[in-house]
């Protein structure tokens, strides 16, 4: 089980190359761009490295948000729990780790060690519920543009109104936390939505067949 799993995921980082390592360019840059002071590197995190893992996650639902490969994903005997939770969660993770060690790295003279590690920390549920609600857009509407313009929407709109209208999904709350609110207020809820947008990622993947928003063309 082991070994095909990992065979799926060297298939996806194969196929959608460009897409599975933007993410990681994108830290190493931040990182040696603050490293030779070029410019900040852990507001480049912020303001670019946050957002960018949505392309890996548009890659992990390629073949559900293809025009061209939708009337096959939809035939196919695939395992709901493995495409519509494992490969996810892992590159989640995967991503998560890698963004959180940039942060780390990326520590500058306004910014001591405790203050960004605390970031790091309370950014996670955040990375997570940009990741997954990517995904869930997706498998949604059975279209990757759709699913990326809508989530990259969503955090601009917070970014840059400071989460007006947004409540505890604010996803910048661990940088920049809304007035007479705490860093930690909304971390619960958010990893309580990312186990809702899995459940509800593994429902659209399992009745994939019965239930799309756009025509197959």
């Amino acid at each position: 089980m082991v070994k095909r799993e990992l065979s799926m995921l060297f298939f996806i980082f194969r196929t959608q190359t460009i897409l599975i390592c933007l993410p990681f360019l994108v830290y190493t840059f931040a990182c040696l761009g603050n490293y030779y002071g070029y410019f900040n590197g852990l507001e480049f995190m912020v303001f670019v490295g946050f957002w960018i893992h949505v392309f890996p996650a548009v890659a992990v639902t390629y073949q559900i948000g293809s025009l061209r490969q939708q009337e096959l994903f939809i035939s196919l005997p695939l395992s709901s729990v493995r495409y519509g939770l494992i490969y996810p969660c892992f590159l989640s993770v995967l991503y998560g780790f890698f963004y959180e060690t940039a942060l780390l790295i990326c520590i500058n003279s306004n910014n001591g060690f405790a203050k960004t590690a605390d970031m790091a920390v309370n950014s996670f549920p955040s990375f997570l519920l940009v990741f997954f609600l990517t995904v869930t857009l997706v498998s949604l509407f059975k279209n990757s543009a759709i699913g990326l313009c809508l989530t990259l929407f969503y955090v601009f709109f917070g970014l840059f109104t400071g989460g007006a209208g947004q409540g505890p999904f604010y996803l910048m709350q661990w940088y920049r936390p809304k007035i007479n609110t705490d860093v930690n207020d909304f971390v619960i809820v958010q990893y309580a939505a990312v186990i809702v947008l899995c459940v509800l990622h593994i429902l659209f993947v399992k009745y994939r067949h019965r239930f799309y928003l756009l025509k197959i063309t």
